[in-house]
């Protein structure tokens, strides 16, 4: 679960360049987002950074095939 407020996601692509952004308004709990990046995104592998407005960051790997 996180707790309420605004959270930043971040889609680096391998280069370390930012290929998309999102400001997210959560009201707590848990939740699930859906993620639609533009037509022609490239494949690979990419970073998704989630901040909150603490500086708490949580990072994975996303691969779109």
């Amino acid at each position: 679960n996180m707790v309420s407020g605004n959270y930043y996601l971040t889609l680096y692509n391998n280069a370390g360049k930012i290929s998309w952004q999102k400001n997210i308004q959560h009201t707590g709990g848990s939740f699930t987002y859906k993620m639609l990046l533009p037509a022609g995104t490239a494949k690979g592998i990419y970073i998704v950074k989630i901040t909150a407005e603490n500086n708490i960051n949580i990072s994975s790997s996303l691969l779109i095939e």
